[in-house]
Parts: structure tokens; C-alpha cells; sequence
């Protein structure tokens, strides 16, 4: 619903749905999708200007 919201008020947002995932997913490397996202979260900032590019 906070997604549709964004898209409704023209606002960026963007949605990832992960079949697997747990407790801490995403803080250790497992070779599943899920280890991505603070990645794409960080590429996402960025794209907003939020993060400095390195």
C-alpha cells in the first residue's frame, strides 16, 4: 500500500518481492537474490542524490 501511495503522489519508489529470506536477510553473503538489497537500496539513494558517488 506504501508503494501504490508513492506511484499515486508521483514519487519515487521502486518494489523488490523476494521469494526467500529470514531474520538478517541480506547481511550475509548466501548467494541468494535477497543478498542484494543493500545494494540496490544504496543505488537507488544514490539516484536520488541522497549518497555522494564513490
Amino acid at each position: 500500500m506504501l508503494y501504490l501511495e508513492y506511484k499515486k503522489r508521483d514519487l519515487s519508489a521502486e518494489l523488490h518481492i523476494c521469494a526467500k529470506g529470514g531474520h538478517g536477510f541480506g547481511m550475509r553473503k548466501e548467494g541468494k537474490p535477497i543478498n542484494d538489497w543493500p545494494q540496490r537500496c544504496a543505488e537507488w539513494m544514490n539516484s536520488l542524490g541522497f549518497l555522494n558517488p564513490k
